[in-house]
Order: structure tokens, then C-alpha cells, then sequence
């Protein structure tokens, strides 16, 4: 508890307002184009983010969500992408395993709002691939090229041999 005070602390110093209720951490944020909920936790084995995008994918894009998730994951560092395949609910986790310490400000902060920016990245992308038939790959590597500072170009996806 005394760890998600610190956490509750430092998102006040942010004017994040969050409240703990049974345990854990709560507060709303804005994920681009839907809003949701972050959740932060602390066990004695790992302090852990998680944020609730608010999207529910329809079982017709289940599929396309997996692969679009997938090709997310396979960028990021300390966090992945994450859905319940009771309820198509997308989630975004990051943890930080604690080994007996709890972890500094500086990592409490950086996994929160890395968590956070990262939602705000991809849920275009995800909002896009859950509510249209486009391609997943094209629509994550498109997000992932403007957050690398590339110029968006237009692709050749015919594969067909000559």
C-alpha cells in the first residue's frame, strides 16, 4: 500500500488524479481517439501498469486484432499488448519485476507514462483495424513510421511473382 501512495503522489505532481480502491491504483486517461482506465499494482514479486484501452474488438476482428497486436509486440520493450478472448477486451501491460525493493521514482514514473504514451500511440491503429476491414500490418506499421520520424509512404503490397 505504502508503494501506491508514492505512485498516487507522484500522478498528483502530474495533476493526474487517481484514487486506490481494494488494492490497487486507478485513474481515467485519454488514449487518442477512446478513453479508458489505467491500473497500477504492487505485489511482493512485481510493481505492474495496465491500461484498459475501452475497446472491445467484435469476434468478425478478432483475427486482425491478434495479428495487429502481435506486430505491435514485436516493438515494444517492457510492455505488450494484451486481449481477453472472453470479451475481446484490448489491455496494455507493463511490469517491473521487484526482487525484494520496491522501485524508484524515476522507474514508477517512466513504466506509467510509458504506458500511457504507448496507448496513445496505437489506438488509432487499433480503433481503425477494429472498425474497418484494413489491413492490420499496414495500419500498425504506419503508426509505428510516424512515431520513428519516417515519412509515411505508400506501399506495394502486391507479392505476386513476374
Amino acid at each position: 500500500m505504502e508503494l501506491l501512495l508514492r505512485v498516487q503522489k507522484l500522478l498528483h505532481e502530474k495533476d493526474v488524479n487517481a484514487t486506490i480502491n481494494d488494492g490497487e491504483l486507478f485513474f481515467q486517461a485519454r488514449f487518442g481517439p477512446v478513453s479508458g482506465r489505467i491500473r497500477v499494482s504492487a505485489s511482493q514479486s512485481a510493481f505492474s501498469v495496465c491500461a484498459h484501452l475501452g475497446i472491445f474488438v467484435p469476434a468478425n476482428r478478432i483475427a486482425a486484432m491478434y495479428e495487429a497486436i502481435s506486430r505491435a509486440n514485436w516493438q515494444l520493450v517492457f510492455l505488450r499488448f494484451e486481449c481477453d478472448s472472453s470479451d475481446g477486451e484490448l489491455r496494455l501491460r507493463g511490469d517491473m519485476p521487484r526482487y525484494g525493493t520496491d522501485p524508484s521514482d524515476e522507474q514508477i514514473t517512466h513504466l506509467c507514462y510509458r504506458c500511457w504514451a504507448v496507448a496513445i500511440q496505437y489506438a488509432p491503429a487499433l480503433v481503425q483495424i477494429m472498425t474497418t476491414n484494413c489491413d492490420p500490418g499496414m495500419a500498425i506499421a504506419k503508426i509505428e513510421e510516424v512515431e520513428q520520424g519516417q515519412p509515411q509512404q505508400t506501399r506495394n503490397t502486391d507479392l505476386s511473382v513476374n
